[in-house]
């Protein structure tokens, strides 16, 4: 009977916690979750930030439709009176620098504004955007859009 008593008191005393080992194996587990889910969570930032600067890239070609449809010709500033009238230079997001440079044609001639224009949305230096691979994104007149240095169907 004392024995039994001791053994009874015994595992109810052992019962109340983990052994190093459990812990040691959800820390393990823990790290590897962690490893996996963090380049995953990045690469979904990028893409969000990248849509953002795709959005205003958008919003600006059609600020320069509306100018255009007005001057005939198509401007040269973002902001400004004379320009698009848009409150920044950067996104939104501070992430992407917004500018608006002419066309060249085939020969590397300077298409005037008259005709033609391309937005760029170029990453910031030092930047949770400056190391995608997509890189600047533009559009031009005609909505033809491209990205910096990857594939097409993966940055638009």
């Amino acid at each position: 009977m004392t024995r039994s008593r001791h053994m009874r008191m015994r595992w109810q005393r052992g019962s109340g916690g983990f052994t190093l080992i459990e812990m040691m194996i959800v820390v393990v587990i823990m790290g590897i979750l962690i490893a996996v889910a963090t380049p995953m969570y990045q690469e979904n930032m990028r893409k969000s930030q990248r849509r953002e600067a795709q959005r205003e890239l958008l919003e600006l070609a059609a600020r320069q439709e509306r100018f255009y449809a007005r001057y005939s010709e198509y401007s040269v500033n973002i902001t400004g009176e004379s320009g698009l009238h848009y409150p920044r230079t950067r996104t939104q997001n501070e992430l992407y620098d917004l500018e608006i440079d002419p066309c060249v044609d085939a020969r590397g001639n300077t298409i005037g504004f008259d005709r033609c224009y391309i937005l760029l949305a170029t990453p910031v230096a030092n930047s949770s955007q400056a190391g995608d691979a997509c890189g600047a994104l533009s559009i031009n007149a005609r909505g033809d859009h491209a990205p910096g240095d990857a594939d097409d169907l993966e940055c638009w």
